[in-house]
């Protein structure tokens, strides 16, 4: 009887203890895999062309040492009431600025004859007192929206991207929500991006757009008129005293 017992609860023992070996693992695995993000977001410069800047700042309970090296890659989905120029773009990565990809995109068309359309953004990131960061700036363009009755100004609203990260060292410990994306603008590879939630304590950007006045169409259009005849006829005017047409007409 005492032998049963004590094989009974050396039995209880080692099952407590593998429960309690599991819950040390768990606890440490979650704490590879707690992610705290902040994003700040900001713009500057005024009318149709401004800047947009975003900036990631990552920590973990783990610590940012085993990082190795990281890549940041935003999503932005930039609205129909604005663009942004891949010529441009491509132009300002030989001086820094950040590597974009995105699909063609026509410059030209108004507001209403657009569609939304995503851009990839990548960014290097680096490590300063426990925490990785990083920063990225391209340029936004506003586009030219229709007439509508009195009203001054339409508004564009650029929402807040979607935050992913890649680093060499942790490519055990990213933990869920991971996706596949190039793992860098014009390169055929794609990596595995850990999708980050976030906070950020500014809401999303809203940009104030000129609109045209519908109600002053018939008073833009005769002055328009009117400025047109007038000037061809001083045009004409000045032709006709020309000396040279005197001469040919003698």
């Amino acid at each position: 009887m005492v032998i049963s017992l004590k094989i009974k609860f050396e039995n209880l023992t080692g099952v407590l203890l593998l429960l309690w070996n599991i819950c040390l693992v768990n606890v440490c695995c979650n704490q590879n895999i707690q992610w705290h993000t902040d994003l700040h977001r900001s713009s500057k410069n005024n009318g149709f062309h401004r800047e947009v800047t975003s900036k990631v700042e990552v920590s973990t309970e783990g610590g940012p040492s085993t990082f190795g090296t990281c890549v940041l890659l935003l999503i932005e989905t930039i609205p129909m009431g604005a663009y942004v120029d891949i010529y441009q773009l491509k132009m300002g990565e030989e001086y820094g600025g950040p590597k974009v990809i995105s699909e063609y995109i026509d410059i030209e068309k108004p507001d209403y004859e657009s569609t939304k359309h995503d851009i990839y953004i990548y960014g290097n990131m680096t490590r300063h007192r426990g925490v990785i960061s990083g920063e990225v700036t391209y340029p936004l363009h506003l586009r030219y929206h229709r007439l509508r009755k009195n009203v001054e100004f339409a508004e564009v609203t650029l929402k807040h991207p979607r935050v992913l990260i890649n680093c060499s060292n942790l490519k055990q410990k990213l933990g869920g929500n991971l996706h596949q994306f190039p793992c860098y603008p014009h390169q055929s590879t794609t990596c595995t991006w850990k999708e980050l939630g976030y906070t950020v304590e500014s809401p999303a950007l809203t940009f104030l757009v000129p609109v045209g006045n519908s109600n002053h169409i018939f008073l833009v259009t005769t002055v328009t008129i009117a400025t047109t005849l007038m000037g061809c006829a001083y045009i004409l005017y000045l032709v006709m005293k020309s000396p040279e047409l005197k001469g040919k007409t003698n």
